[in-house]
Parts: structure tokens; C-alpha cells; sequence
């Protein structure tokens, strides 16, 4: 067995990449490759989630990018140049691959040419084939422009890539291909330290130990104290190593996911982490098991299983992998490493003095000045550090900005425990949260217990109902270094901080739940609540199988009064449990309770929780929320009710027992059918959700005298007769959502509402007409009335919301003319799709950057669209009566247009002023026979013919140079050879 000592010299920094758009760019030539080897291509990287550009795939929603094509090659990160007997042949690949060595050589980035059964010497020398076609091109173009296309395949030829023959699979050639895009383009790299000290001799000496394919798979253990850098060290090695092998997965907190989430979630990481596949799913361990032997082992792989304490895991996440696999397992716990027989070990030591100096510095000046005083103190620092990473990040960050005695305070702090008690050395940072603010620890202890893994935005609106400044402290936390936040804000911290706090929250009786401050071990709760041991020192239950819905065991009963002891009690998580007996005195301090599948049909009489702030009881079995033979007690601190998709649920609280609430979620209560006249009272409501609410009858008059309500939701609500004549007293709304209704009208009061925002009305199929009064609507800037089966006409007064962003009006089939809109200077978007008796357009505003009128088969007139310098998509498909476009010539700024089966059309304006064109559908314009200006569309990437005329398509083929996507097939048979020299 090897074992090995780690050096100790400085790591450098990786440089940043400039920003792409798409991963792949590929060049090929469609007459050759296309429905063949491309296509399968293509197909296999899409499928891996690569962001593959290829002339039939469609740019980013909402983005608009001049020069299309050309930027597409300078947004990409790797091309693949797919070289066949015919690309030569097409200047438009030439061009390309023009375009894609220049920014080879300007960016480094990855060329992958393959050859497609041609050998490389043939593109090298242009000899052969290739000879011809070059003096074809010599014969038509500039010599210069010939010179520098023989000189990029001269260049690209000499590409590290791959030869397709008969000799080989192309499925195995694909697959490599995919697996060196994704190292190339979507490199799987972990945060390893924000100051990576002393790293790059460390990589090297566990990377030394790596064996050849000939020798089987190794398994390396990294091994040494908490805090010491074991992790950090294993992600370097991950970092430098993974491209090597045909699949890589990380495992982080083995430990801790195996005890809290299973070892399902970890086989599913790793198989999800080497097939780069998110839609396998790992029924059960035995599953598991089958499909790392029958997916994973035959590969290759670099697997790393970080802080491992117990060899089980291993029997479910190794196998027999691929000769040269390599399985790294990090541990606090040398002997366990002796136990699963690793064939070498490295142990991290401590970090040296130079080392030490170099990152505490970082973390505790920055690049600020160091003065004399501090210099000294902090060799003391130093000293009780003791060359352990984590202790030098920690202490460093907390001294951060702190004067001399903030420094001398800290340093008496430390000099009273043993040197070498690391936890109780880190034990001192915490104790200096305290006189920050001393909120703090108990929002880090919370952190430590209950949210490793969640996402930040929810964990402050949970903490919110008990702390200040949430957020802020939550930032402070970070910046000390005791806390992580990922990039996909997900909460995180040190497993040696991580045991220190929940060493903390056990109160020195780790056997004890019940003397616990919080509670996140499933079996702990259980045992505490089941044996009655709950005490007043416990703050917090939340399992941390809270995100799963079988917490705990369906139909498991506790005695509620177990809670009675649990005075300081202010967070509780319960799910599918049942508590009987009396409720009375307890939650006395409860600040956030979610129950999810509450059991009860109402809460109990004697339930009062007087300082409650949130109270979640979503998929519950209640009827009302409290028995209508009792009167309940008030709860002033209630901001936030959740009794969502509640299905037995028929009426809603007394909301005078409600007086601060805020937040009311009754979304998907099917069965509810009246909203207590009391909703009035709520002074501070500002959301109120009944979405598919579809058995209520009404909304009682008095919701119009809510004066902070900004968010109302009522799709849906399909037994709704009316809407409050009133509904525009609401003068705080911003947001109303009234769709899918079966209401006669819209009350005139709607006009009204001066700080609306987002109006949604669709799918209103009874109503005739619009109030006039929807004109006043001063802040309006959504506006959706589409699918009204009998609105025959839009109030003229619509014209008058300049405020307006988006319209949409999409199949208001009896519509006939929209009103003047000419004034809506901040309208972006016009959605007219399917308006089937719509006529005529009248003058449109300037700023429009969207017209969508896709399906107006009666449209006969549209207004001069010389105006719309902005327009970016111009839809008109099936407008089959439309007979011209004024003004088309003069959109400057338009990249999509679609005529498809404009038949009455005969002439379309020059386009040649149309430089940003990107699409171009022209699908069965059986009347065009010529278009004018294509040779000037120089973004255009893609051309919809089919079906058109065949001297349409004769004079497009034989004098323009351009990507066609789609054209008659049998018009291909009416063309010479030659003539396809410009399609790919």
C-alpha cells in the first residue's frame, strides 16, 4: 500500500472564458450528411443538453442577434466541421470555416474536424474531388477569396478529430464526439476555494497515484482531520482529472445525504452525474444496484465519494467499472480506509507556516494594508490556527474590518481553550456573532439544523416570521465564512461547522432529543414525541425529510399535549401525522407550523398558537377551519394562511379572528363555495388566491373595500355568476387574474383600478363586450382578453392606455376591426392569432416589436408598417386574402417573417434593406414568382419554399447565396447538379 505526504507550494488561478451562446456550431454539408451521420450527430448532442447550433434549430426565445450566423460562430464555444466529399463544393461552408479558424485563433477555442469518408490528405491538398471543385471556384470568384479557403482546409485538416469508414461504428465515434464536447463546453468543475493555497502539489501527489487502463480500477483514499482540506483537495483533483474518462460524478456529504435523504438519492446522482441524464429514475437500492452494473461499469469512470464513515454505502455505489477507473473516497477515519482495502492513501497534512501566513492574510486583509500591530497579533492567530484551513478561513473572515481590539478580544477568546480543540476553537467565532447581533446564531444554528440544501429565498421567508433583517444576517454569515450559498442559491456550510452546530443544538446530551434547542433526525423526533421527552430548550422541529413526502409513517399518532413542555417551540414541520388529545397551552410560541396533509376536519377548538405568523395546511382533509359551534380565538400575528388544494374545503374562516392577515392561499380548494363576508375586514390583505376554486358561487361586495390588496387570482372559478359591481374600489390592485369565467359582464367600475398592472381576462366565452371604462386603466401594461367566443368589437377607448405593453387577443373569432391603437407608444406586443372575421388593422404604434396575426384569414388590409423601425417579428401566416404589405421594405430592425399561404399575394417590397432577417416563410405563396432584395439578406439562415411556385424556386436557387431550409421536393428534380452548389 503507497501512502504519501503533501507538498506545499501556491496554486494558480484559471483564467474566466468569454461568454457564448451556443456550445456546437456545426458546419457540414446537407447534400452529404444531413439525414445521415449530422443528423444522429445532432439528435445525441441535443440530447445531452448541448446548446447545439445547426441551420434548423431555432435561436433563444426573445433574443434578436444581428448577422445571425456570423455571430452564431462567434457565440459558440467548440465547432465540429463535418468534412465530406461535397463540402468544398458549397462557399457558404467555406465561408464558414473562414470564419470559425479566425476565431480558432483569436478565442483557442476547440475544432473537431470528421472526416466523412474522405481521407484527410484529400482536404490537406486538395487533391482529387477536391482539386476540381477548388478550380470551379476559381472560375467564379476572386483568387484571394480561393487562396484563403484552400488555406483553411489546408488548416483544419491538420485538427486532432475522427474518420468515418466502414471500418468503425458511427455510434462509437458519436459517442466520443458527445463526451469531449461536454468536457470541452459544459466542463462539470467544482468551487474548490476562493483562495486555493498550497493545491497544485497536493493534486499532483494523489494524481500520481492514478493507474494505467492495464491495471484495473483503483481506489485512493484521502484521509486526515476535519477542517483539514480534504474535500477542497478532492475537488481539485476532480477538477483536473475528470476529462480523462468517459463519465465522472462527485458525491458530495456522503455522510450526512445517506443518513437524511437515502441511498437512492445517491445512486440516482451518480447515474444521472455518467450517462448526463436527469430522466432515470432509481425505484429502490436493489434498482440501483442493477443499473450501476448494467450502465455504469462498463465505463470508465472517475468517481469521488467525499466523507465517507461508513463502508456501506460503497456496496451500492461501486462496481466493477471499466479497467483504468479510478473511486476516491475522503475520510476523517484512516482504519475505515484499511477496512474497503484502497490501494493507496494520502493523507492531507496541516498547512506549513508560509502557507498559513499566505491564506489567513488573504481572508483577514484582502488587499488592504496590514499594519504593524495587526502583523503581530496575528501570528498568535496563526499559532492557535494551527495550519488547519477551515480554522485560518474562519478566523481570517471574522477579523476582517475588527480594530485592535476587536483582535485582542478574539485572541483572549481563544487562548482559554486547549490549542488543539478545533471545534471549540471555531466554537470562538460563533461566540463572536453575539456581539454583532445575537440573531445571528441562532439564524446559523438554524441554518446548520434545517436548511443545508435549500434555497435561500425560502428559508428567509420562513425565518422572517421570527427574525429582523433576515437576509442581511444571512450575508453576514457568508461573509464570515460559516456559511456557502451556491450559485443556485441553495444554502451550505463546512461539515465541521456543521457538526459543531448541531453539537451546539444537542446541549451537550447527544442522546437526549429532547433536550435538543431544534430537531432534524427523523427517528430523534419520533422517539422525543412518542416518549413525551419534549422540554422547553427545544425551538425547532423541522425533519429533514422535509422536501419528501413520506416524512414520517402515514397514520403514526402522537399525543399533542407531548408539546406542552416545548415552550420556546417557534418552528414545526409535521406531515401525515395525526396528534390527539387536547391542544390547549401548547405552541405557545410557534412563529411557522406547516402540516401538510392535515388529518382533522377543522382545527381544534383549543387551538391557539397566539404568536403564529405562518400557518401552511396545504392537501389537508379540513371542511372549515374551525367548528362552526365554537367560537375562535384570535390570532393577531397571523400574516400568512396556505390551505391549498384542500379538496373537502367549503367555506373560509371568520377573518375578524384573522385581523394582520396578508397572504391568503385557497388555490385548488375545489369544493369551497362562499368567501366569508368578513374578508372585508383584512385591512392588510395583499394577495388573495382562489384559482380553480370551482364551485364558488360569488365574491361577497365587501372584498371591493380591501384597500391593499394588489393580487388577486379567481381563474377558473367557473360557478362565479358575477363579479362585484364595486370590484374597482380596489384602488390597490396591480395584479387581477379573472380568467376562464362564466360572467355576463365585466362590471364598468374595472376602469377604476389606476395601479393595475396585469390584467387577465381570457376565456370569458359569456361576455359580449368590454366596458368602455378599461380605457382609464392609467398603469396597465398586460392586457390578455383572447379566446372571447362572442366579443364582436373592442371599445375604441382601448386606444387610450398608453401605458399598455402587451396586447393579446388571440382567437376572438368575431372580432371584426381593432380601434385605433396608434397612441399606445409603449405597446410591444400585438397577439391577433386566429381572429378568423378580423378585416382591417388601422395605424399601429411605433414601437411595436411584435406583431402576431397568425390565422387572420379575412385580413384583407393592414397599415403602412414604414413606421415600426423596432419590429423584430412580423407573423402573418394564413392571412390568405392579404394582397400587400406597405411599408415591409422599411423594417430595418425585423428578423422573423411569415406569409405561409399568403396565396393572394403576388409581390412582396425589396427586402433588401431587411439586414437583420434572420427567417423567411414563404410555405405555399402560390402567387409569388420573384423576390427582390434576397441577395442583400445577409442574416438570413433560413428559407421556407415549399410549395411555391417553380420559377419562384428556379430564380431563388440559380441567383442567391443562402441557406435554403426547405424547398419543393420535386422541384429537385428540375435542377442541374450545379445548381445545388448553394444549399447545405
Amino acid at each position: 500500500m503507497a501512502n504519501a505526504n503533501d507538498d506545499k507550494t501556491p496554486s494558480s488561478s484559471a483564467s474566466t472564458s468569454p461568454t457564448t451562446l451556443w456550445d456546437v456550431f456545426l458546419s457540414f454539408r446537407g447534400k452529404d450528411t444531413r439525414y445521415t451521420f449530422t443528423d444522429h450527430l445532432y439528435k445525441a448532442l441535443v440530447r445531452t443538453g448541448i446548446q447545439t447550433f445547426k441551420d434548423n434549430s431555432e435561436l433563444r426565445s426573445g433574443e434578436v442577434l444581428s448577422n445571425s450566423l456570423i455571430q452564431a460562430i462567434q457565440n459558440s464555444k467548440t465547432y465540429i466541421v463535418v468534412l465530406s466529399e461535397n463540402y468544398a463544393s458549397s462557399p457558404w461552408c467555406l465561408y464558414e470555416l473562414v470564419e470559425i479558424l479566425t476565431c480558432y485563433k483569436r478565442m483557442k477555442r476547440l475544432v473537431i474536424p470528421v472526416f466523412y469518408y474522405i481521407d484527410p490528405s484529400v482536404v490537406r491538398h486538395q487533391i482529387p474531388c477536391f482539386k476540381e471543385i477548388i478550380e470551379k471556384h476559381q472560375s467564379r470568384f476572386d483568387a484571394e477569396k480561393v487562396n484563403q479557403w484552400c488555406l483553411a482546409l489546408t488548416a483544419v485538416a491538420d485538427f486532432s478529430g475522427y474518420q468515418i469508414s466502414k471500418s468503425r461504428s458511427q455510434a462509437d465515434i458519436i459517442d466520443e464526439i458527445v463526451d469531449r464536447v461536454l468536457s470541452e463546453t459544459n466542463p462539470i468543475t467544482l468551487n474548490v476555494a476562493k483562495y486555493p493555497v498550497g493545491l497544485d502539489t497536493r493534486v499532483a501527489g494523489v494524481t500520481a497515484f492514478f493507474n494505467s487502463e492495464t491495471e484495473g480500477v483503483t481506489r485512493i483514499g484521502i484521509h486526515g482531520m476535519g477542517g483539514i482540506g480534504k474535500t477542497t483537495l478532492a475537488k481539485a483533483v476532480y477538477n483536473q482529472n475528470y476529462r480523462r474518462f468517459q463519465g465522472s460524478s462527485f458525491l458530495a456529504n456522503v455522510r450526512e445525504v445517506s443518513r437524511t435523504k437515502g441511498l437512492v438519492c445517491l445512486q440516482q446522482q451518480l447515474i444521472a452525474d455518467i450517462l448526463k441524464c436527469d430522466n432515470i429514475n432509481v425505484g429502490n437500492i436493489d434498482h440501483g444496484i442493477e443499473l450501476i452494473r448494467a450502465r455504469i461499469c462498463p465505463k470508465k469512470v472517475l468517481i469521488v465519494i467525499d466523507d465517507l464513515d461508513d463502508p456501506k454505502p460503497l456496496e451500492y455505489l461501486e462496481g466493477s467499472f471499466a479497467l483504468g477507473s479510478v473511486v476516491i473516497i475522503t475520510t476523517r477515519n484512516e482504519d475505515l480506509l484499511d477496512r474497503i482495502e484502497v490501494k493507496a492513501k494520502y493523507k492531507v497534512n496541516k498547512m506549513d507556516k508560509d502557507e498559513s501566513q499566505q491564506l489567513f492574510t488573504q481572508h483577514a486583509f484582502r488587499d488592504g494594508e496590514i499594519s504593524d500591530k495587526l502583523m503581530e497579533l496575528s501570528k498568535v492567530i496563526l499559532e492557535r490556527a494551527g495550519g488547519l484551513p477551515l480554522a485560518l478561513q474562519v478566523f481570517g473572515s471574522n477579523l476582517l474590518n475588527q480594530t485592535e481590539e476587536g483582535w485582542r478580544w478574539f485572541i483572549d477568546k481563544l487562548n482559554r481553550v486547549p490549542i488543539d480543540d478545533v471545534e471549540k476553537n471555531l466554537m470562538i467565532s460563533f461566540d463572536a456573532l453575539k456581539s454583532v447581533d445575537p440573531i445571528l446564531q441562532d439564524i446559523f444554528l438554524d441554518i446548520a439544523c434545517f436548511y443545508i440544501g435549500w434555497r435561500k429565498k425560502k428559508v428567509a421567508k420562513i425565518m422572517k416570521t421570527c427574525y429582523v433583517f433576515v437576509n442581511h444576517n444571512i450575508d453576514i454569515l457568508k461573509k464570515r465564512c460559516l456559511i456557502t450559498i451556491s450559485d443556485k442559491d441553495e444554502l451550505g456550510m463546512h461539515d465541521l461547522l456543521h457538526d459543531m452546530g448541531i453539537g451546539i443544538a444537542r446541549n451537550n446530551s447527544p442522546d437526549e432529543p429532547g433536550k435538543h434547542s431544534r430537531l432534524w433526525v427523523l427517528q430523534d423526533i419520533y422517539s422525543m414525541l412518542k416518549l413525551h421527552k419534549g422540554t422547553e430548550v427545544i425551538q425547532g422541529i423541522i425533519s429533514s425529510n422535509y422536501h419528501h413526502a413520506n416524512a414520517l409513517d402515514e397514520g403514526v399518532s402522537f399525543d399533542a399535549q407531548t408539546f406542552r413542555r416545548m415552550s420556546k417551540l417557534r418552528f414545526l414541520f409535521l406531515n401525515k401525522v395525526n396528534l390527539t388529545g387536547s391542544f390547549e397551552h401548547i405552541f405557545t410560541d410557534l412563529r411557522w407550523f406547516c402540516w401538510k396533509y392535515f388529518p382533522l376536519k377543522c382545527l381544534p377548538a383549543e387551538f391557539y398558537a397566539q404568536k403564529l405568523v405562518t400557518l401552511e395546511l396545504p392537501d389537508s382533509e379540513m371542511i372549515a377551519m374551525w367548528d362552526l359551534n365554537v367560537v375562535p380565538q384570535v390570532f393577531e400575528n397571523l400574516t400568512t394562511l396556505n390551505m391549498s388544494h384542500s379538496p373537502n374545503l367549503t367555506m373560509t374562516p371568520d377573518f375578524t379572528r384573522l385581523p394582520c392577515l396578508e397572504t391568503l392561499n385557497l388555490r385548488g380548494c375545489s369544493s369551497l363555495e362562499e368567501v366569508h363576508i368578513s374578508i372585508g375586514s383584512l385591512g392588510r390583505l395583499v394577495s388573495l388566491d382562489l384559482k380553480h376554486c370551482g364551485k364558488l358561487r360569488s365574491l361577497p361586495d365587501c372584498i371591493c373595500s380591501l384597500r391593499t390588496l394588489e393580487v388577486l387570482d379567481i381563474t377558473c372559478c367557473i360557478s362565479l355568476d358575477a363579479l362585484p359591481i364595486e370590484l374597482g374600489n380596489i384602488g390597490s390592485l396591480k395584479k387581477l387574474d379573472a380568467s376562464v369565467l362564466s360572467v355576463l359582464k365585466l362590471p364598468d367600475s374595472i376602469g377604476h383600478l389606476s395601479n393595475l398592472v396585469r390584467l387577465s381576462i381570457y376565456q370569458c366565452k359569456n361576455i359580449l363586450t368590454l366596458p368602455d371604462s378599461l380605457g382609464n386603466l392609467s398603469s396597465l401594461e398586460y392586457l390578455n382578453i383572447s379566446f372571447w367566443e362572442k366579443l364582436e368589437e373592442l371599445p375604441y377607448i382601448l386606444g387610450k392606455i398608453t401605458s399598455l405593453r402587451q396586447l393579446h387577443a388571440v382567437c376572438v373569432n368575431m372580432l371584426k376591426m381593432l380601434p385605433d391603437i396608434s397612441q399606445l407608444l409603449n405597446l410591444e406586443e400585438l397577439d391577433l392569432r386566429s381572429c378568423h372575421h378580423l378585416l382591417s388593422i388601422s395605424e399601429l404604434p411605433p414601437n411595436l416589436k411584435r406583431i402576431e396575426a397568425k390565422g387572420c384569414r379575412s385580413l384583407i388590409r393592414l397599415p403602412d408598417l414604414s413606421t415600426l423601425k423596432q419590429l423584430q417579428r412580423l407573423d402573418l401566416g394564413y392571412c390568405k386574402v392579404l394582397t400587400d404589405i406597405q411599408g415591409l421594405e422599411e423594417l430595418t430592425s425585423l428578423a422573423y417573417l411569415n406569409l405561409t399561404k399568403c396565396g393572394s399575394m403576388e409581390r412582396i417590397p425589396n427586402l433588401s434593406n431587411l439586414k437583420q432577417l434572420e427567417e423567411l416563410e414563404l410555405t405555399h405563396c402560390n402567387g409569388l414568382t420573384e423576390i427582390i432584395g434576397l441577395e442583400e439578406l445577409t442574416s438570413l439562415r433560413k428559407l421556407y419554399l415549399t410549395g411555391c411556385h417553380a420559377s419562384l424556386l428556379e430564380y431563388t436557387l440559380t441567383r442567391h447565396f443562402f441557406q435554403v431550409y426547405s424547398i419543393s421536393n420535386s422541384f429537385a428534380n428540375i435542377l442541374s447538379p450545379s445548381q445545388f452548389i448553394f444549399l447545405v
